[in-house]
């Protein structure tokens, strides 16, 4: 498991909106490519848009920097876009299917009780002002785990075992904290919170002495008793015994990390505390390699909210240059993702732009923002850039002349340079559907009609392209009809997908069949 990915979702409030969800026409895709997503990958970038959000940019920038994405690159990037644009997390451990794979597992146990149901997610506090912000206690690590343990156990001892029966109600226990306690309107107050497991019997086994041992920690640990959880991970690490003795300590370490970042403003002082800990897991070579790998795999999670401008240097560095590790690399783009949501915000154009200074932006970096930011000292920055590249570095100037179309304006002083250099992109360009749209923008704002219209025809009548770009140049083919019989031709588009914008996941199931389709598709015709 990826655990600075995961990390991510176990520590974010998840707000949940509420319907009815009415269908809505989508003309254009104004925050990601068009489906089917691979084809963006593969450098069909159609036309790149400022809200496009920042897991796609960082695509463009590789494409137009003449680094092409690998393969491997490609399909993590697949899997990490179906996740985000569609809702779909079938190529990763969804908690709610291992909670189920978990109820089939305990259904085994003879005289096992019936659960209709496991809650995964509790409320950041156990306060009302905060009932509704909630986030994943339970992740699919935590079912998976007891589901393998069980299965372990049964073999073991028997399904019919009594040491087996007293392991599932210890665990059931366990699970039974991954939520909050019911809250009662009329009394207004919180039910108490259920019971932990017990100590195991004096006579049991060391087995089973350790099960519940490491049974009452994670309870505790999920009922947010942080610092009792601690400590009883911490006396599970000092028993030579145990089975759990390894990965003790690195469980302790996330006790501090859970705590420190449940709090309105994250502790910085426990969460460096954490790192100083699992650093030295992470360099223990008589710890297991897959608990140093994870622990590693943390450090660099709390780096980023620690350090997170160095780790996200770290990261844009580390993204620049192909990659064959698909594990590496989805966490590297996760996290990368993450921080810059984290520093910006999720606002187009971007305001938040000093939270990132200019001292310490990479390449990538510095592009991203100059492609989502309209202030002026970011479009004079871009502008800049684009002018050296084209003095020094011909074949990259495309890169950076995609920042400087999308927020220019027909009468700035650099309008008519701009127009030319976007004239001057070929067909068989990535940047080409971008710089003809924004050429003839410039050109309808300079009102040079005609010509807008005649490089209109020009593209229209190119190769197929997405049909968000078709729209975007209809539109403004309907702003130079000669009359109104043109304009009502071009008024009439074809949509790019009939959709539910404002449900949660933001997309209906049928779009994820048609990404999995080799070719562009859309929707029914309608009136822009």
């Amino acid at each position: 498991m990826l655990l600075s990915l995961a990390l991510l979702a176990m520590t974010s409030p998840i707000a949940l909106a509420c319907g009815p969800f009415l269908p809505e026409a989508v003309f254009s895709f104004t925050h990601e490519p068009d489906l089917p997503l691979k084809r963006f990958a593969d450098g069909e970038l159609g036309i790149l848009q400022k809200g496009f959000e920042r897991p796609y940019l960082f695509a463009a920038y590789r494409i137009l920097n003449k680094t092409p994405l690998t393969v491997e690159e490609k399909n993590t990037l697949a899997s990490f876009w179906q996740a985000r644009f569609l809702n779909d997390n079938s190529s990763v451990d969804v908690p709610e299917k291992a909670a189920k794979d978990w109820q089939a597992a305990r259904a085994k146990v003879a005289g096992a009780s019936s659960i209709e149901e496991l809650k995964l997610y509790r409320s950041v506090d156990m306060t009302f002002d905060n009932l509704y912000e909630t986030y994943l206690n339970c992740p699919a690590d935590a079912f998976i785990s007891a589901s393998k343990t069980l299965a372990e156990r049964i073999q073991t001892y028997g399904k019919d075992s009594p040491v087996v029966k007293d392991w599932l109600k210890a665990q059931d226990l366990v699970f039974c904290h991954c939520s909050t306690p019911n809250y009662d309107d009329n009394k207004k107050v919180f039910a108490p919170e259920p019971p932990f497991p017990q100590p195991a019997p004096a006579g049991a086994n060391a087995l089973t002495k350790a099960d519940r041992s490491y049974q009452r920690a994670a309870a505790h640990f999920y009922a947010q008793n942080f610092d009792e959880a601690r400590k009883e991970f911490l006396d599970i690490a000092s028993d030579a015994q145990s089975p759990y003795r390894q990965l003790a300590p690195y469980l302790a370490a996330r006790c501090d990390i859970r705590k420190a970042s449940l709090k309105k403003s994250p502790d910085i002082e426990l969460l460096a505390q954490a790192k100083r800990e699992l650093l030295k897991i992470a360099n223990d070579p008589s710890t297991a390699a897959v608990i140093r790998e994870s622990a590693h795999d943390l450090v660099d999670y709390l780096d980023a909210q620690i350090i997170p401008l160095e780790r996200l240097s770290t990261l844009a560095k580390n993204l620049v240059a192909p990659s064959n590790n698909s594990k590496e690399f989805l966490k590297n783009i996760s996290d990368f993702s993450a921080i810059l949501d984290q520093l910006l915000g999720d606002d187009t154009p971007i305001r938040k732009i000093s939270s990132i200074p200019e001292s310490t932006r990479t390449d990538l970096i510095d592009w991203i923002i100059c492609v989502q930011s309209a202030a002026d000292t970011t479009k004079e920055h871009a502008l800049e850039k684009w002018q050296s590249k084209v003095t020094y570095d011909h074949t990259h100037s495309e890169l950076w002349l995609i920042p400087c179309l999308i927020f220019a304006k027909g009468k700035d002083s650099s309008g008519d340079q701009l127009i030319k250099a976007a004239s001057s992109v070929s067909a068989s360009s990535p940047a080409y559907l971008t710089a003809r749209y924004n050429l003839i923008r410039l050109l309808i704002e300079q009102e040079k009609v005609d010509a807008a219209r005649v490089e209109l025809n020009k593209v229209l009548t190119a190769a197929k392209m997405p049909p968000s770009s078709r729209c975007l140049l209809m539109t403004e083919k309907s702003q130079v009809a000669n009359n109104f019989d043109e304009y009502w031709q071009d008024v009439l588009q074809v949509t790019t997908a009939i959709t539910y914008l404002d449900a949660p996941g933001g997309i209906q199931d049928d779009l994820k069949k048609l990404d999995k389709s080799n070719d562009y598709t859309h929707g029914p015709a309608c009136f822009t």
